[in-house]
C-alpha cells in the first residue's frame, strides 16, 4: 500500500468526538471529517490510491453495509472500521467484504 496523505473520517454529528484527528493531522495527514453521504461521496470522485477512509458508526451491520457499497465501487479503497461491536461474526463479514481494519 502506497503512504496515506488524505484520510476521510465518515462518522454521523453525535458520534464526531469519538475520533480525534490532532494526532494524524500534527503527524502531517490531511484529514476531512464528514458527516453527511453527499460529502462522502464527492471525497470518493476525488479518490487517489494513496487514501485511507475511517467509517466510525455504532452499528457493525450498518457500517458493514455502507463499507460494502463503498468498496463495491472502490474496492481498493482502504477502509477502517470502527464500532461499538465486535463480533466473530463481524469480524469476519468484515474480511470477506475487505475492510483494512475493525476496531
Amino acid at each position: 500500500m502506497a503512504a496515506t496523505n488524505q484520510i476521510l473520517i465518515f462518522s454521523s454529528p453525535e458520534h464526531t468526538q469519538l475520533i480525534d484527528p490532532t494526532d494524524l493531522i500534527s503527524s502531517g495527514y490531511d484529514v476531512v471529517s464528514v458527516s453527511q453521504t453527499q460529502a462522502v461521496e464527492s471525497w470518493l470522485k476525488t479518490f487517489l490510491a494513496d487514501d485511507l477512509m475511517i467509517i466510525v458508526h455504532p452499528s457493525a451491520s450498518e457500517a458493514l453495509r455502507y463499507s460494502s457499497e463503498i468498496l463495491d465501487i472502490h474496492p481498493y479503497l482502504p477502509i477502517i472500521l470502527v464500532t461499538r461491536e465486535a463480533t466473530l461474526s463481524f469480524l469476519k463479514q468484515s474480511l470477506e467484504i475487505g475492510i483494512f481494519d475493525y476496531l
